[in-house]
């Protein structure tokens, strides 16, 4: 595969399908952008139990090609 992914996590119910993607994408080396809304990271939040962990979530994938950014 060549060029970039992104997962947008807006903040619709299913995010634990972004989060797989994310996982997947990472586990395969392929770069990926995640972008995640200020709901986005409310529904992690409810849905994953990830509150305040969110962003040491994105951190914790060492690969550099992963990049995120988190939306106000």
């Amino acid at each position: 595969m060549t060029g970039r992914v992104l997962v947008a996590l807006t903040g619709a119910s299913g995010a634990i399908y972004g989060v797989r993607a994310v996982q997947r994408l990472a586990e395969h080396k392929v770069p990926c952008d995640v972008v995640l809304s200020n709901a986005g990271r409310k529904v992690l939040a409810i849905e994953h139990g990830l509150s305040a962990d969110v962003d040491s979530w994105l951190e914790s994938y060492d690969d550099p090609d992963c990049r995120s950014w988190a939306l106000d």
